[in-house]
């Protein structure tokens, strides 16, 4: 990938295999559901989402996902009013109808 900082960008896609991360799991995400593990009536209103591409970097302003075809970057919002609230190492903290859980590769 092109690098515009001191530090490359960590990029994973959905087919490749899990590597050994290079930054420091975030303890702030811990509690936090994975979609798999919303409420039964939560789970079925979320729409289909496929975490195509993710982008890491030290730099917020680097980090980005392809989430089912859409880019979003921290803030913004893919199909069904999902919003990426903040892209972590492991993926991405998504809020849906006031919920938030852990978006990644699953």
């Amino acid at each position: 990938p092109v690098t515009r900082g001191r530090e490359a960008p960590v990029v994973t896609t959905a087919a490749a295999p899990a590597a050994a991360a290079t930054v420091e799991p975030d303890q702030s995400l811990a509690g936090l559901p994975t979609r798999r593990q919303l409420p039964a009536t939560l789970a079925s209103a979320l729409p289909a989402l496929s975490v195509d591409l993710h982008v890491y970097s030290p730099v917020p302003a680097q980090r980005f996902m392809v989430i089912s075809g859409q880019r979003a970057a921290e803030g913004g919002t893919v199909a069904g009013g999902v919003v990426i609230e903040r892209i972590t190492p492991e993926g991405a903290v998504a809020v849906f109808r006031g919920t938030r859980f852990l978006l990644t590769r699953e």
